[in-house]
């Protein structure tokens, strides 16, 4: 079949929020319309951290639920690449001429910050000059299969969740389906700069997993059966199930930590393999903080700031937010069908120490607008006072019992032996986890660190 007879679609996965990222997408987005003309498919993932896998695969089935003729092409592209289009369409007719996983490239260069500015503005110099890395190793970026390899592979493996490899592993697969290693075609291909993720990176718990899932997609090469056990054991982003609040688990922290809260964040991590950790570390930039950052003058401590910025954050993004002081003992997937949830401390205080709702929620407005009318008052009636006041006896706020994450008061003469009692836990089967009230506002003799 005759290149003009195929139905060639471009496959994108997308997530929107970053202003630089949809800048560049939509660059690119016209310059592949304009240099090639085929149809161009978003896939999208919004909660947790971003699965590509999903995007991908939803881009895909976009791209045949919107036509009644099925595609017989896909050309899977990054948000931020642009690639030679003569080679391109080379490596569509090769693709369909032999079965084979294609790339149109065998050099990715990476332009710098200032170089992609210029490029994007239309400079027309040698764009060699702008390059900040190079790599000749890729499987990913712009990949090129016929709806035959596609269907055989049966898409991307959705268990990669976050950074890395479902691009090796989709490489791997494909080779065993085909019989054959990509093919690579000689040429560069430009990569345009833009942020990175704050979180989800190398050496993370996520990251690590996933490789781990790509060696075995490696080992596999070649041997049918042996890919097809192990896609047997994938499943499908979670997003893809029903919920109210987002993967998103938010902290607010000081630069420095001591060793419990970050050991405790990275079980937060493993506890939620599927989740988008957040990070809002001190210093923080106002300018992404709109809603709290003209009040940021007001705060005497640490722990009223961070009383303004976990507001603005379960605001802007949904989630749920933890001190640092929270010690995890299950995951919070089981809450997440909820609008919004706090728990009681004791029969008086619905403190903030722990909090989750949907992006926007009413209740959590009103606990923002409660602490700007407050910020003359002490720390507490900014903090745990407002939640009490705004939180107890609403219908779209679930409050959970104390022992969910307030196991042992802080009033309690024996706090510290109980919260060191290894026996707590198995006493507390309900509990989702423990607050240890550092009390980082306090004065260094009072504090519970």
């Amino acid at each position: 079949m005759a290149l003009d007879e195929l139905r060639v679609v471009v496959l994108v996965p997308r997530r929107e929020g970053d202003r630089e990222r949809d800048l560049t997408w939509a660059w690119v987005r016209q310059w592949w319309r304009d240099h090639l003309g085929w149809e161009v498919y978003e896939g999208h993932h919004t909660e947790g951290l971003f699965n590509r896998s999903a995007a991908i695969n939803r881009a895909a089935g976009l791209a045949d639920w919107e036509q009644p003729r099925p595609w017989d092409v896909a050309v899977i592209i990054d948000a931020d690449v642009i690639n030679d289009p003569e080679r391109t369409r080379r490596g569509v007719e090769e693709a369909v001429a032999t079965g084979r996983m294609v790339l149109p490239f065998d050099v990715r260069h990476d332009l710098n910050q200032a170089g992609s500015r210029m490029v994007q503005a239309g400079w027309s110099g040698n764009w060699g000059k702008l390059v900040h890395r190079t790599y000749t190793d890729m499987v990913s970026s712009v990949v090129i299969v016929s709806r035959e390899l596609w269907d055989r592979v049966g898409g991307f493996d959705e268990t990669f969740v976050g950074w890395g490899f479902e691009d090796n592993a989709f490489a791997a697969a494909c080779q065993t389906f085909s019989g054959q290693p990509p093919l690579k075609l000689p040429g560069e291909l430009w990569h345009l700069w833009h942020p990175t993720a704050r979180e989800g990176k190398r050496g993370t718990f996520t990251h690590q997993r996933n490789k781990l899932r790509a060696d075995l997609y490696l080992r596999a090469r070649g041997d049918v059966e042996a890919t097809r056990r192990l896609q047997a054991t994938s499943r499908p982003s979670f997003e893809h199930q029903p919920t109210g609040i987002p993967r998103i688990l938010h902290r607010v922290v000081p630069e420095r930590l001591n060793a419990d809260a970050e050991r405790w964040w990275l079980q937060w991590g493993k506890l939620h393999p599927d989740w988008e950790l957040m990070t809002h570390r001190d210093p923080l930039v106002p300018e992404e903080w709109p809603a709290t950052a003209a009040y940021w003058q007001f705060a005497q401590n640490g722990a009223e700031l961070a009383d303004m910025v976990r507001l603005e954050a379960l605001l802007r993004w949904g989630g749920v937010y933890v001190d640092q002081d929270v010690e995890p003992y299950r995951p919070l997937d089981s809450l997440l069908p909820l609008s919004a949830f706090a728990a009681w401390e004791d029969e008086r205080v619905v403190p903030n120490a722990v909090m989750g709702a949907v992006p926007s929620h009413p209740a959590i407005q009103a606990c923002l607008e409660l602490l700007l009318d407050r910020l003359d008052e002490p720390t507490w009636e900014r903090g745990p006072g407002v939640t009490t006041r705004v939180l107890v006896g609403r219908d779209d706020v679930l409050l959970l019992p104390p022992g969910s994450f307030y196991a042992v008061h802080y009033r309690d003469p024996d706090r510290k032996r109980l919260m060191r009692d290894p026996g707590l836990r198995q006493r507390n089967p309900w509990a989702f986890g423990l607050h240890h009230y550092f009390g980082s506002w306090l004065p260094p003799e009072q504090r519970h660190e």
